[in-house]
């Protein structure tokens, strides 16, 4: 979890006990329903600690154990139990218990829209967290109503222009993308990418994203000609960030070699792996596995497509030779 994210739970959970604390303190409050407040903060404090300290079987436990006591001191569907429950999501989420998070989320965002209405930013970020932990649960269809639902909501609250709605377009445009619906997710990267370049400038780093998702799509339509246009885009605006020998580059320039592959453009395939190749070399070395992977990688390719010496020529020169090659996001990232 990011350090964001981990500062958002600290104060989640710290509104929620101040906003419970008022009322539960109170002469006319039951002493059993006082106790359980008491106890549920202090596990709740400990349980944030254990976080903290990447303790998360512990924190589990202990926010087990919280979120009961509070549930009993303030009632199931009190606002004010927001804080644990959403603390106790973000452990299961940590923890890869994914259908534990996905019904804390879940009920995040019914205890929001009862208290704020459907239309609320609050909404949408619970919304958006049930949908992560769906996709993390190797369902990304259906998660594509839930992401749907907080992206509408944001637009309306922010406006459809306004740049804070551009994740939402993309983790719905990768959505679309993964489940094989390449023209709505060209249109959300498409969208995504015009916000971005109104509001930060066509050769804005922000903008690379939205022109990597948007030209990867274009590949699988097998609009080849147009991908390489975003590609190119994409590359300049690395290139101009980051510089022509940073890995990033090597990430963009990896991905023109598959697409020249795929049309059949071997010589500029070759020019570009071996530029690819050199940035990757330089930064990690000739040997590193991520290196021979990149080399393996495209030796299997030049045996389907290319003369069979030069497939032998890139062959792997380390001892690593004859594993499964990995992706290309491990190669550069």
């Amino acid at each position: 979890m990011s350090r964001a994210k981990e500062m958002g739970r600290v104060a989640t959970l710290l509104a929620a006990a101040l906003l419970s604390l008022a009322p539960v303190a109170t002469a006319a409050t039951p002493p059993s329903q006082f106790d359980d407040f008491q106890s549920g903060l202090k596990l709740a404090v400990q349980a944030q600690k254990a976080f903290d300290q990447g303790a998360y079987d512990r924190a589990e436990a202990l926010d087990e154990q919280a979120l009961p006591l509070f549930e009993r001191a303030l009632g199931p569907e009190d606002l004010r139990i927001v804080g644990p429950l959403a603390s106790l999501a973000d452990v299961y989420r940590t923890r890869g218990k994914l259908d534990r998070a996905e019904l804390l989320y879940r009920r995040l965002a019914f205890l929001m829209e009862k208290a704020f209405g459907p239309s609320d930013i609050r909404v949408a970020d619970a919304l958006a967290s049930a949908a992560d932990a769906v996709v993390g649960q190797g369902h990304p269809g259906q998660a594509k109503e839930l992401y749907a639902r907080a992206l509408a909501i944001r637009q309306a609250a922010l406006g459809p222009d306004s740049p804070k709605v551009v994740p939402g377009l993309l983790t719905l445009a990768d959505v679309d993308a993964a489940i094989g619906q390449f023209e709505e997710a060209a249109s959300l990267y498409r969208r995504a990418r015009e916000i971005s370049e109104k509001a930060f400038g066509a050769e804005d780093l922000a903008v690379a994203g939205p022109l990597d998702g948007e030209a990867a799509v274009e590949t699988a339509r097998g609009r080849l000609e147009l991908a390489e246009v975003l590609y190119r885009r994409e590359l300049a605006i690395i290139e101009q960030a980051f510089g022509p020998s940073n890995v990033h580059a090597a990430y963009v320039l990896d991905l023109l070699v598959d697409l020249y592959i795929k049309a059949g453009k071997y010589g500029e395939a070759e020019s570009l792996y071996r530029r690819s190749l050199a940035i990757l070399e330089a930064r990690f070395g000739a040997n590193h596995a991520r290196v021979t992977a990149f080399r393996e990688k495209y030796a299997a390719l030049l045996l389907k497509v290319g003369p069979e010496p030069t497939a032998r020529r890139e062959a792997p020169r380390s001892s690593t030779a004859g594993r499964p090659a990995e992706d290309r996001g491990s190669v550069v990232r």
